[in-house]
């Protein structure tokens, strides 16, 4: 059966007898700002089992055998849920609210908007006020309060140790494979109302290879200090794809970055998060301490980039640079890499072929980053 074409118009603000097409799903009927999308995801996952389950896996990881206790039980969704203050003067609103009685279990989502970076840590303490309110007001009994999960909805990378982080692009990605009229409504709906839809600032981050290349090839993480001139800028950068330099420059792959992730790799902070990172991350980073020389005792905030080894960009020819330096580079795109080659016998001591991608290096300002 053919669907047949719906259009909103908005007719509040009309210019010259002409109204502005704001949408053609029900939920551009909802609206567009932070409430909205935080109570049409509730909606959806209220009505969607499938939608229910991709949520859970985001939250517990895609084989914890919590996620199909939790789908057997007879949970119950509140949008908005009115909670009274502490002083008794106001009252204040919990986005998403998710019961589950029979498991003694609460999940308390804190969203912010798609629209914009907002710090997740402010996101996950107002949770956990809010889930301290319904225990102080008997929403919730203390085995459920215990067994509570607070969710920071944002599109922040840095990690938790007092609640779960979720990323928007991680609804969007989960609700990819579901064949369900409604959610590809409210995928769609997202995608179009927010401004990090690639998430992604620039296609290509290449950075001298170094001892860091045992980690990319071996497990596929890369790591660096998340502070300091030198290394501040590469997480910052959100970039789609990495490209390691080796001896003479040469590159002759490219790695999807899957993950990038704002935290400790070692110490007790490091301990606190890990209930809250995906066990498939958890195992690579172990793993990544055990091949990498690293400072066992460094307790500082790291960018850890995962990345897909599986499917790297085999470049067609190498890329050598010009000039092989220790700076970060950003300025060629994915299409440099996949440029027509010259005859270069210059190169002929890093690379087999005389066949080139040749990178002219420049040196820049802002991203005059050394490799560790």
């Amino acid at each position: 059966m053919t669907q047949t074409i719906f259009r909103c118009y908005d007719t509040s603000t009309r210019k010259n007898c002409n109204s502005t097409i704001v949408g053609n799903g029900i939920f551009d009927l909802i609206g567009t700002d932070e409430p909205c999308q935080t109570k049409s995801l509730g909606y959806v996952l209220a009505r969607s089992e499938k939608a229910m389950k991709s949520f859970l896996k985001c939250i517990y990881g895609k084989k914890n055998r919590e996620v199909a206790k939790l789908m057997d039980d007879k949970y119950s969704i509140d949008c908005e849920l009115m909670l009274p203050k502490a002083d008794g003067n106001s009252r204040l609103r919990a986005d998403i609210v998710i019961n589950f009685p029979q498991n003694k279990t609460v999940i308390i989502v804190e969203a912010k908007t798609v629209k914009n970076k907002c710090n997740v840590n402010d996101a996950i303490s107002q949770g956990i006020n809010y889930a301290t309110l319904m225990r102080d007001n008997n929403l919730i009994d203390k085995e459920t309060f215990d067994n509570k999960i607070v969710v920071g909805l944002t599109n922040d990378d840095e990690c938790c140790p007092s609640g779960k982080v979720i990323k928007w692009s991680d609804i969007i990605n989960s609700f990819d494979n579901i064949d369900d009229y409604l959610v590809t409504d409210y995928k769609n709906y997202l995608l179009k109302n927010s401004r990090y839809m690639n998430y992604y600032d620039v296609e290509v981050l290449s950075i001298p290879a170094g001892g860091s290349i045992k980690g990319v090839n071996k497990v596929g993480i890369y790591e660096c200090p998340a502070k300091g001139r030198q290394f501040e800028s590469r997480g910052k950068h959100r970039p789609l794809y990495m490209a390691f330099r080796g001896k003479g420059g040469l590159v002759e792959n490219l790695y999807k970055v899957v993950e990038l992730k704002k935290m400790p790799i070692e110490g007790s902070e490091y301990d606190k998060i890990k209930s809250n990172i995906d066990s498939e991350i958890f195992d690579k980073i172990d793993e990544y301490r055990e091949i990498v020389a690293h400072n066992s005792n460094d307790e500082e905030e790291k960018w850890v980039f995962v990345l897909d080894i599986e499917k790297p960009i085999k470049l067609p020819n190498p890329v050598v640079y010009e000039r092989n330096n220790t700076n970060v580079d950003i300025s060629h795109g994915l299409s440099d890499y996949l440029s027509s080659p010259e005859e270069n016998d210059k190169y002929k001591d890093v690379v087999e072929s005389d066949k080139v991608v040749v990178f002219k290096t420049k040196k820049s300002q802002k991203d005059n980053d050394t490799e560790k």
